[in-house]
C-alpha cells in the first residue's frame, strides 16, 4: 500500500493507493497527522503514476476546478458487498446531480435498505471521489 500526504488549498490530504486502485482519501485536515489518522494507513511514499494522478486531481478539485474522478480505478475491498453496490451506483450519478438515500437503496437493488445506504456513506473512505 502506498500512502502519502499532499497539501491543498484547504489543508493536508492523505491518499492511499493499492495495486488495484485508490484505497482511501482523507478530507482536508489542519495537520498531516490528522489526515493520516482519518484513513488509518501509514506513510509509504512510493509515488506511483496512480498516486500522482490522484494527487493532481485532488489539488485541482480543492483549487475550485470541476474535476472528473471517474477515470480513477478504485480499491474498495474494505467495503461490504452491499456498500460496494452503493458506491458503484453512486459513481454513475452525474456531476452536480443529487440522489436520496432511498433512491440509492432502490438503485442498489434493495429499496428498503435506506439505513444500510446511510451506513455505507458514513464509512466511505473515498468520499471526495464518490461523494
Amino acid at each position: 500500500m502506498e500512502c502519502d500526504i499532499i497539501t491543498t488549498d484547504y489543508g493536508y490530504v492523505a491518499i492511499a493507493v493499492s495495486e488495484k486502485g485508490v484505497y482511501a482519501v482523507s478530507l482536508p485536515k489542519a495537520t498531516p497527522k490528522a489526515a493520516l489518522e482519518e484513513i488509518g494507513v501509514e506513510v509509504n511514499p512510493v509515488k506511483s503514476e496512480l498516486f500522482c494522478r490522484t494527487a493532481e486531481l485532488l489539488k485541482r478539485y480543492y483549487a475550485g476546478e470541476k474535476v472528473d474522478f471517474s477515470s480513477l480505478p478504485l480499491d474498495i475491498s474494505w467495503a461490504s458487498p452491499f456498500a460496494r453496490k452503493v458506491y458503484e451506483k453512486l459513481r454513475k450519478i452525474p456531476y452536480g446531480a443529487t440522489v436520496s438515500y432511498g433512491e440509492l437503496a432502490g438503485l442498489s437493488g434493495n429499496p428498503k435498505a435506506v439505513r444500510a445506504v446511510g451506513r455505507a456513506m458514513a464509512t466511505n473512505k473515498i468520499s471526495v471521489i464518490i461523494p
